[in-house]
C-alpha cells in the first residue's frame, strides 16, 4: 500500500490511524472499507446500485466485511423483485439479520431476505346446527 500511496512504510501507519480516527476508513476483519459517504461506490444511483449500498451500509454498520456485488449472479435482481425500496430492505434488514456472519456473500442476502415465513392464521371458529 505505501508504494501504491508513495508513502514511506514508517508513515504509512500514521496516516491510517489519523484516518481511521476520524471515521474515513474502518477496519473489519483483514480488511479496510472506506465509508461510502466519503467515497461513492457507484456513478449511477439505479435501484440495483441503491439495494447493494443499503446491504453494504448495513454490513458496515454490524462491522462484517460487505460482500462483492457479483455480476455473475442474479442475486441483487432477485433481491430488487422482493425489496424495490432501499428504506423497505433496510427495514427487512434489521428484522430479519441483526446478526451477520463475518463474511456474508450475496447468495446470503438473497437466501435470507426471500425467504418466506408462513403466516399463522387464526382458527375459523364456526358452529353447526342440525
Amino acid at each position: 500500500m505505501s508504494e501504491i500511496l508513495h508513502i514511506g512504510k514508517n508513515s504509512l501507519p500514521k496516516y491510517l490511524d489519523e484516518l481511521e480516527s476520524k471515521g474515513f476508513i474502518k477496519y473489519i476483519a483483514d480488511t479496510l472499507h472506506v465509508p461510502q459517504k466519503f467515497f461513492k461506490l457507484f456513478l449511477i444511483d439505479d435501484t440495483y446500485n441503491l439495494l447493494y449500498k443499503t446491504i453494504y451500509d448495513y454490513c458496515l454498520m454490524q462491522d462484517v466485511v460487505p460482500p462483492f456485488k457479483d455480476i455473475d449472479t442474479n442475486d441483487i435482481g432477485l433481491i430488487a423483485a422482493e425489496f424495490p425500496e432501499p428504506d423497505l430492505l433496510l427495514s427487512t434488514l434489521r428484522e430479519r439479520c441483526p446478526q451477520l456472519p463475518q463474511k456474508p456473500s450475496m447468495n446470503y442476502f438473497t437466501k435470507v431476505l426471500r425467504n418466506k415465513r408462513a403466516v399463522t392464521q387464526e382458527p375459523i371458529k364456526y358452529e353447526i346446527f342440525l
